[in-house]
């Protein structure tokens, strides 16, 4: 398995820094979704990517 690197981080902050923290409400169906964990956008492609085709056959040619 290769590594994978990260080409760029968001952090998201409250609108002024007087805001105090306020909890979220969640109804059961937005629940569910937070056990498939966070939702990436982006393209995730190795350092080195170089797009290679390997044919293999395996049995006799006539």
């Amino acid at each position: 398995m290769t590594e994978v690197g990260s080409v760029s981080t968001t952090t998201v902050a409250p609108a002024s820094s007087k805001q105090s923290i306020k909890r979220i409400e969640f109804t059961p169906w937005e629940l569910q979704f937070t056990l498939i964990g966070p939702i990436q956008k982006g393209s995730s492609l190795s350092p080195a990517y170089t797009p290679t085709a390997t044919l293999q056959y395996h049995g006799s040619v006539n």
